[in-house]
């Protein structure tokens, strides 16, 4: 069945031609393409005279006039006038549940590489313009977006929230996303990891969803959907998440994770403004962070800003820190994994050696790496001193297009 926009202003005659014509040929409804042919970031939304009542299909309540709409599928036809024009549009049903929690997935197959299309959300239909506001996680040219939509006068409009690679595909190729909204937080996914894996959101966002309305969206380059389906999703059920920035207000290059006796601890560079030193962060879901006391330094009488890069170990009973202070190497040892961490007598290695690394052979050796124009890698042994004879460089910067690497 093809499902036609409510209040669109076609003449009262074409209207109802239309659906005779249907009615005789298959059973459905049909009507022409809406207009328009905006480029950019809008879409003409304009129609033509008197508004019409119209029954919609499978509890759809709005749908512009280039869709078709068939039980859990969907398609948009080519309502733009060339592949570089953009007609944004949509269709969607109210649901009640989206008052609270939920869950929504479609599989969006793409017309062409123009075709920008995906999952409309949190939709309501605007008064006074032709059209509706709302969100959209969407495909387009090998990424993926979230979107503002909005109808303004006779202009839809989106505005784009964020946007992050997704990898090359076909144009043929189905691709499941998912809206998840629960809390007042919205998390987009984008469906493709191994089966029975429950895939990590590709943004995470708190949103003011006005509208109930769940469905389809589409620049009017054609697309098919599939598969569509929602669920009511408890709050205390978000799935997979996160939280970015985990640090608030504060920067944190470099982070590290150790895991121990049920807890995670962060470490990272330049905890700021008290970067005279290393700080560290715990978790217990790693969703949820609280920062702990400073756990080491201040060092050799380095100043703000020379502390980088450190990373923590368990080795046997101590605790172990590898750090960068004034681009050395510093190695440190603690009873607790929060410290405070008691450096050596002075640095590891004479001379520039950066982001140092602590790896733990299964035989129980120890062997660091560091950087100086390239990797380089020596065994420890089990004081935490270079052995001697075993310094290599494992890697080298020495072509052209690597310029710069230090």
């Amino acid at each position: 069945m093809i499902a036609e926009k409510g209040k669109m202003r076609f003449r009262k005659f074409f209207v109802t031609l239309t659906l005779l014509l249907a009615l005789i040929i298959t059973g459905t409804g049909c009507s022409p393409a809406r207009p328009g042919d905006e480029t950019g970031s809008s879409g003409d939304v304009s129609g033509s005279s008197a508004e019409t009542d119209v029954a919609f299909p499978d509890g759809f309540s709005y749908a512009d006039s280039h869709y078709v709409i068939n039980g859990t599928a969907a398609t948009a036809s080519v309502s733009a006038a060339d592949i570089l024009s953009t007609v944004y549009g949509g269709a969607f049903r109210n649901e009640p549940m989206c008052k609270n929690g939920f869950r929504v997935e479609v599989t969006v197959t793409p017309r062409s590489k123009a075709t920008n299309a995906g999952l409309l959300f949190g939709a309501f239909e605007t008064e006074g313009n032709e059209g509706f506001n709302g969100y959209a996680f969407t495909l387009f040219n090998n990424k993926v977006f979230l979107y503002q939509v909005r109808s303004l006068a006779t202009k839809m409009t989106v505005t784009e929230l964020a946007s992050l690679p997704s990898g090359d595909f076909k144009r043929s190729t189905g691709r499941k996303l998912r809206v998840e909204a629960a809390g007042g937080i919205v998390r987009c996914y984008l469906c493709e990891d191994p089966e029975g894996t429950e895939p990590w959101p590709e943004f995470e966002f708190e949103l003011d969803l006005r509208g109930t309305g769940i469905g389809y969206f589409d620049n009017g380059q054609g697309a098919e959907f599939e598969g569509f389906r929602a669920e009511p999703l408890s709050e205390t059920d978000p799935g997979n998440t996160y939280q970015n920035p985990i640090f608030g207000p504060y920067n944190g290059a470099d982070p590290y994770v150790l895991y121990h006796d049920g807890v995670y601890y962060l470490y990272c560079s330049g905890y700021s403004p008290f970067n005279e030193g290393f700080w560290y962060w715990t978790s217990t879901d790693l969703v949820n962070w609280v920062v702990g006391e400073k756990c080491a330094g201040p060092w050799f009488g380095a100043g703000s800003g020379t502390y980088w890069a450190p990373e923590v170990y368990k080795i046997g009973d101590r605790f172990v820190m590898v750090a960068t202070v004034n681009q050395r190497t510093v190695i440190a040892e603690s009873d607790s994994p929060g410290g405070p961490f008691v450096p050596q007598d002075d640095y590891l290695i004479d001379g520039r050696a950066i982001d140092g690394h602590i790896f733990v052979d299964d035989d129980g050796r120890l062997y660091l790496y560091y950087v100086n124009a390239g990797i380089h890698g020596c065994e420890l042994n089990e004081n935490l001193a270079i052995v001697p004879g075993t310094e290599r460089t494992v890697f080298k910067a020495n072509e052209t297009w690597e310029g710069g690497v230090t």
